[in-house]
């Protein structure tokens, strides 16, 4: 995937057919990755947005009143899972500053001290899974959200 910035467009329910070929077989179980989920949760405070590029889908989302809680949601594609070095990457060319909903068996994959070289892990603050946080230096750590290493 190229490093150009990217532009993620807000989620319709006219999407889904286009859409649900890249959900039929992702790897992740968590149900923040089931597009009819995101297509029912999202209302005027709350908007999941996605971009397709290089066939990755690309799923990020916007609270209206609370910018410091957008997230991005691990990218799904039908090959390979993205190093914590392309995450990072991707965060910032989508100018979001999180990941959440992030599966224990991504970093079991990846294994803890690499993916601790682009990301402080944290665990969310209602769930087991973990959440992952760009950060900036001498930037607050959110109780709760795993913190991106600038790099």
């Amino acid at each position: 995937m190229d490093k150009r910035q990217i532009s993620l467009d807000p989620l319709k329910s006219t999407d889904y057919h286009r859409l649900k070929p890249f959900f039929q077989h992702q790897r992740y179980g968590l149900c923040a990755y089931s597009l009819p989920s995101m297509i029912v949760w999202r209302h005027e405070a709350f908007q999941p947005c996605v971009a397709i590029q290089d066939n990755v889908i690309i799923i990020g989302t916007k609270y209206i009143h609370q910018e410091k809680n957008h997230y991005l949601l691990l990218p799904i594609s039908p090959g390979d899972e993205f190093s914590p070095e392309a995450l990072h990457d991707l965060a910032r060319s989508a100018g979001y500053r999180h990941y959440w909903f992030v599966p224990a068996s991504y970093i079991e994959r990846f294994g803890e001290k690499q993916v601790n070289t682009w990301f402080t892990i944290r665990p969310g603050p209602t769930e087991r899974e973990s959440l992952f946080q760009k950060t900036e230096p001498d930037q607050s750590i959110l109780p709760g959200i795993c913190e991106y290493r600038s790099g």
